[in-house]
């Protein structure tokens, strides 16, 4: 059997970036792949998407999408968050991360946003 090297894979935007090439997830008879993407057309409509962000996220209403997120939580993670934010005395970091979904990291616990 051949042994595969180790590469180093970025996930940027759903897209994988490999010694800077884009690539995106694709499959091929029930087999997953990675199919280069031209990195021009990807990058020009990450600046696109960007720019329709910031013009449309004024309108947002961040405690919509938020309570949206969390309603949908089992109960014994909603009471965790809960305890987590109101009842423990300990520092926590509040980060919204970017990859394959948008989730917000709350110390160790992680709120999916966008699935």
């Amino acid at each position: 059997m051949e042994k595969l090297k180790e590469i180093d894979i970025e996930i940027k935007f759903g897209y994988a970036i490999i010694k800077g090439e884009y690539y995106e997830w694709s499959s091929k008879s029930g087999k997953p792949y990675l199919k280069l993407v031209d990195k021009q057309k990807v990058e020009k409509k990450i600046e696109m998407t960007k720019k329709i962000a910031d013009k449309l996220k004024d309108n947002l209403d961040a405690h919509k999408v938020l309570t949206e997120s969390i309603v949908k939580l089992p109960s014994s993670d909603l009471k965790k968050l809960y305890h987590m934010l109101f009842e423990v005395k300990k520092k926590y970091k509040v980060i919204t991360r970017e990859h394959h979904c948008v989730d917000m990291k709350i110390g160790n616990y992680i709120l999916p946003i966008v699935n």
